[in-house]
């Protein structure tokens, strides 16, 4: 076996080998959760929970006095009537199947005379579900809910006062779900029916029909590693094992006798079953260093020493992170005997003496 070969000088593979230790390397980090207030002015916006699939927005409205009643016509607010009726609706939008359940997110806001104790009201909700171009049952009809309102401030005995031609007034903001269960396929228009206590002046409605889960923030970004668009670099970079034994088979004119050639191919064949099965970058970008590993170990160079001690150590933070949220040595050592063991029998005599490159 010839010492004078020219791979001892594998710059290409050392930058690769080294790159790949660099993008497992990043870590995760840890989301955090604001606590968001509902404007009193706007609207506020909704955002989907997760930065992958956004929301689904099917139909949308904002109303002012309107929906107090007596402006076109319909039964408005008077002495007799202390509630204002207006039925308003939505644009007609088309249901999906397999999204099921459609939300319907309501946001008011209004203003009420400052006078007493009297905190906090309610504003009752009716909705119809109606499909124009079919007879069928299609969600739900006369359903009712009942929107709780109160401050716009943190503490609910803050609130904002406003001077409204003289007179003094305070803001009463309010938020309701209503989920409803539409087969899909269907042409779908929804109207709504507030039913706004005369003391309150309304400011806006707001009402947005869509499928998913919101968040009154957006979402913080996922970082790149974490994206799947990486995880598919990960298990695309896969190729370059067998390229890579190919390249050092040739140079070697075949397989090189002595070397630990079993113990290779066992890290290759699991190196590449966790890199390519796996959906996680962790799991995956593990995985390929093994199998990068097992691949000069079978052609006998010591790099693949430094290359699987790099994923041990990974394994061990991985494993490390786990403990410290379940304290479980059980768990701990599920995961890194195995990985452990192959460690310390690779960094034996019997093994060092077969890697002579």
């Amino acid at each position: 076996m010839s010492h004078n070969n020219p791979l001892k000088q594998m710059t290409l593979v050392q930058l690769f080998f080294y790159t790949c230790i660099l993008l497992v390397s990043l870590s995760c980090t840890k989301k955090t959760t604001k606590v968001h207030i509902l404007d009193s002015v706007t609207p506020s916006i909704l955002y989907s929970t997760d930065p992958d699939h956004p929301l689904r927005v099917l139909a949308e409205g904002q109303w002012g006095r309107e929906i107090e009643g007596g402006i076109y016509g319909s039964q408005g607010a008077t002495e007799q009537t202390p509630l204002g009726v207006k039925t308003v609706s939505l644009p007609i939008f088309r249901s999906q199947a397999g999204n099921e359940p459609v939300t319907i997110h309501l946001q008011y806001s209004g203003l009420r005379n400052k006078e007493g104790h009297r905190i906090g009201d309610q504003i009752p909700i009716i909705v119809e579900v109606h499909c124009p171009t079919t007879k069928e049952e299609c969600g739900g009809g006369g359903l009712q809910s009942t929107m709780g309102l109160g401050s716009d401030k943190p503490s609910p005995y803050e609130w904002t006062d406003v001077n409204r031609n003289g007179q003094v007034k305070y803001v009463l903001v309010g938020e309701n779900d209503i989920k409803l269960n539409i087969s899909g396929g269907k042409s779908v228009k929804v109207y709504l029916l507030f039913l706004v206590p005369k003391t309150i002046e309304t400011q806006y409605m707001k009402a947005t029909v869509f499928y998913g889960d919101y968040a009154k923030t957006p979402p913080e970004s996922k970082p790149f590693y974490t994206s799947k668009i990486f995880v598919i670099l990960i298990k695309f970079t896969w190729l370059l094992v067998p390229i890579l034994f190919m390249v050092l088979q040739r140079a070697h004119e075949g397989i090189p006798e002595d070397t630990p050639k079993i113990l290779g191919g066992f890290f290759i064949f699991a190196g590449s079953l966790v890199c390519l099965v796996f959906p996680f970058f962790q799991q995956s970008g593990i995985g390929l260093l093994v199998a990068f590993a097992g691949v000069f170990l079978v052609f006998g160079h010591a790099i693949a020493k430094t290359i699987y001690l790099v994923a041990v150590i990974f394994i061990w933070g991985a494993a490390i992170t786990i403990f410290v949220k379940d304290d479980s040595y059980r768990n701990l050592l599920q995961h890194v005997f195995m990985p452990t063991v192959f460690a310390l029998y690779l960094y034996s005599n019997r093994v060092n003496q077969q890697l002579v490159y």
